[in-house]
């Protein structure tokens, strides 16, 4: 089936209509407009859309410039751009395309850190509310470090204690359990439901966990006989979290597979530990909920046990 061709006119109020869904409730958005040039080049900019995040004084002014079919996008075109964002006084430059971005393009973007932002927004793309925000600063993954774990109690519940195989020698560190499906060690159910608090980039929580609250039930996996036993497990654990920020570079929005689903590409860079460490986030729709798929591109956060991510809201 051929694609559909749209107009610029029509991709860019549908890119206005889609960023009008998206932003912060702190935001507001204006396009076609004209804004003051500070260095007195000229008198005023034109502006594709602007959008303005909190009250002045300490307002700030994202720029968003749209590609369409006809202009040309090269090095030169990109840096004018980068200009222009300085000239009218904004803090951040988020250029759109209909077309994917030259290399050049990508790598300079990358260097300049989270002040530029390129969109590659398909003519296809569902406006969806819940999908990540042009506007998204960066990327927070966690990566989680059992210090100690304190105190472990596994009570079997009546009518599975005799059943429990007494020649698994398995210390309970080394113990297995199955909740909700999903078997799990002593460190994996500390790495799941430890949660942490995003205004700190390393800090140390004391982690409790109560079986009794979890709606699933928790059964003690026997290492022998495989048999599974219905218990009650409380554990006590320190754990060090350390919330690693990567500025997100590029974001790719665009159709894939046979049931038009929406799939969103968010490529990230920083420095970690010293480290420049990039990945791509892949974003796609299951079950009305999206899912996101990490892949570590420099392979500094291998190791690092990364359990869920969040996306910071500027």
């Amino acid at each position: 089936m051929k694609k559909q061709v749209i107009s610029d006119w029509e991709y860019f109020e549908k890119l206005v209509s889609f960023i009008e869904k998206t932003i912060s409730p702190r935001s507001k958005i204006e396009h076609n407009v004209s804004l003051d040039d500070l260095s007195r080049d000229s008198d005023k900019r034109q502006c594709d859309v602007i959008i303005r995040t909190g009250e002045p004084p300490r307002e700030t002014i994202t720029l968003v410039e749209v590609q369409n079919r006809s202009r040309g996008f090269n090095i030169t075109f990109f840096d004018g751009l980068i200009e222009k964002m300085r000239k009218v006084g904004a803090q951040h430059l988020i250029v759109v395309s209909r077309k994917s971005f030259p290399k050049s393009i990508i790598n300079e973007a990358k260097r300049l850190g989270n002040t530029i932002r390129l969109v590659y927004f398909d003519d296809d793309a569902i406006m969806e509310p819940d999908l990540p925000r042009f506007t998204d600063d960066c990327i927070i993954l966690k990566t989680k470090n059992i210090i100690r774990v304190n105190n472990v109690s596994i009570r079997v519940n009546k009518g599975h204690l005799q059943k429990i195989n007494r020649k698994d020698k398995s210390s309970t560190q080394d113990r297995v359990f199955i909740i909700g499906g999903k078997v799990l060690s002593i460190n994996d159910i500390v790495n799941t439901h430890c949660l942490s608090d995003l205004n700190y980039d390393v800090h140390q929580v004391k982690f409790i966990f109560d079986s009794t609250l979890l709606n699933d039930e928790i059964y003690l996996l026997d290492s022998i006989t495989e048999e599974k036993h219905s218990i009650k497990l409380n554990i006590s654990a320190d754990v060090e979290i350390e919330n690693i920020k990567l500025p997100i570079n590029y974001i790719t929005y665009s159709q894939v597979g046979y049931s038009n689903s929406l799939a969103i590409v968010m490529y990230a860079s920083g420095i970690w530990r010293g480290n420049e460490s990039y990945i791509t986030a892949v974003m796609k729709k299951m079950n009305d909920i999206y899912h996101m798929t990490i892949y570590d591109k420099s392979e500094n956060l291998k190791n690092s046990n990364i359990e869920v991510y969040e996306i910071e809201k500027i």
